[in-house]
């Protein structure tokens, strides 16, 4: 509901407004707005023909065809993160955020650092650790003629938090190619991230 009552709030800011990519944004949103309504409203398939168009549209690499002119088949992650980039692209800023959560505007602690309606409603604050494992392996070698201790070397873990729009998963593999490991269950596929 909260991104249904941003893009029925949505307005294109004057700056936007007035380039052809803002033009093209603002019709990807109507278009998608209208599709909801669409789809709420029937009880049978919908044809999404004007969101299929200003999709093509805002993204011409959605637009390509093949050798025999048939679209070419594109790729759903790439399509939900062109939508959800333009929509967290241009429904920002607080009047944004108030008509999507009802008309008052969620607390920072609720935001969790987000600006837009996109990030509000489905970020997910991810924290990562980065920690040098090389610096204590070093430092273990007993047969090395400047023995220091373990502790000096180690380096302390750095911690940093980011607002992501989706969660990553590696469904085969690992983080090189000749990785061979199986991914049975979500939380191995998210491990290897």
């Amino acid at each position: 509901p909260q991104l249904r009552d941003g893009l029925k709030s949505y307005t294109p800011s004057s700056s936007n407004g007035a380039s052809q990519q803002g033009q093209m944004h603002a019709l990807l949103l109507k278009s998608l707005l209208s599709t909801m309504d669409s789809l709420d409203k029937s009880p049978n398939a919908i044809s999404p023909n004007n969101l299929v168009m200003s999709t093509k549209m805002s993204f011409p690499q959605m637009a390509q065809t093949g050798p025999g002119g048939a679209p070419m088949q594109q790729d759903a992650e790439e399509f939900y993160s062109s939508i959800m980039g333009v929509c967290a692209g241009e429904m920002r800023g607080d009047s944004s955020l108030k008509a999507a959560f009802g008309g008052e505007k969620p607390s920072g602690g609720q935001l969790d650092g987000a600006d837009n309606v996109i990030d509000a409603v489905f970020g997910l604050k991810m924290e990562e650790t980065l920690t040098c494992d090389e610096l204590t392996t070093a430092s273990t070698d007993k047969d090395d003629a400047m023995d220091t201790d373990a502790n000096a070397l180690v380096e302390p873990a750095v911690v940093s938090y980011d607002l992501h729009r989706k969660l990553v998963c590696n469904i085969q593999g690992g983080s090189d190619s000749s990785s061979q490991v199986n991914i049975t269950h979500i939380g191995e596929g998210i491990q290897l991230s």
